[in-house]
């Protein structure tokens, strides 16, 4: 599998940033104006040759994207000013940034995540069944369409009642934590998206890994 996805410069088509997290670019990209993100890059012409691997973030942009060719092609120098350089770096740093705040709110929210395919729809019927309960008064019909609920009711060897108590207590504090695990997201996604510099960038990482770790 291709680990070089590209942000381009949508102007001169100079490469500004390469990064194997390919969500983490398209998060920058869409928050960069004149920018947009190539994945795989080096397929096919740069398998195993990619010429920008190990490139500093700031020599970067010595590389242009030729989207006909699916090539990178050396960049004319006189368009590889300190401004491309420093956009180039700062687009970098944005990039590795979403990447580990991905990374860390995914971990997180393992928390809530059963690895099994599917049980998300599951666990979503059977809160909806027990909801409809509660709404309904418990009634037979109600009763007779619940089937998820009335099984984890009859394997605990529990009311109906009690197990639609249960099922929406679990439902709450799933919803809960994933709210603040959200709220991380959008804050911290903010401030990246905000920054105008490389030291911003620091403290912003900086003050995700303390508020992530609490």
């Amino acid at each position: 599998m291709s680990q070089h996805n590209i942000l381009v410069d949508t102007g001169e088509q100079i490469v500004l940033a390469t990064h194997p997290h390919l969500p983490a670019i398209v998060f920058v990209s869409e928050w960069t104006l004149d920018t947009t993100f190539v994945p795989a890059a080096d397929d096919p012409h740069h398998i195993g040759t990619f010429p920008l691997i190990q490139t500093p973030p700031a020599e970067v942009p010595q590389w242009s994207w030729n989207p006909k060719s699916r090539t990178v092609v050396p960049t004319n120098n006189t368009l590889i000013t300190p401004a491309i350089r420093s956009r180039a770096e700062l687009a970098f740093q944005k990039i590795s940034t979403v990447s580990f705040m991905i990374h860390r709110i995914n971990y997180l929210r393992s928390k809530v995540n059963t690895g099994f395919l599917a049980q998300e729809a599951i666990y979503l019927k059977k809160y909806l069944e027990a909801q409809r309960l509660v709404d309904q008064s418990f009634s037979e019909e109600a009763v007779a369409q619940s089937p998820y609920v009335v099984s984890y009711a009859d394997l605990c060897g529990i009311s109906v009642e009690k197990a639609t108590a249960e099922i929406l207590l679990q439902a709450k504090l799933d919803h809960e934590f994933l709210a603040k695990t959200e709220l991380l997201r959008l804050r911290f996604f903010s401030r990246v998206r905000r920054a105008a510099s490389d030291a911003e960038i620091i403290d912003i990482l900086a003050s995700f890994r303390s508020e992530a770790s609490s």
